[in-house]
């Protein structure tokens, strides 16, 4: 029983983990893009 919330647990902290990387790299892409956009705004 105990093994088993453990096991829960850890597989949750893995996917929180997932989604944090995946949430970052959106931003990374969105702040690079909003950079790009404005650079060819500006010429």
């Amino acid at each position: 029983m105990y093994k088993e919330e453990n096991d829960a647990q850890t597989k949750g902290i893995q996917e929180l983990r997932f989604l944090l990387a995946r949430k970052k790299k959106n931003v990374c892409k969105h702040i690079i893009l909003s950079i790009w956009v404005e650079r060819v705004a500006n010429r």
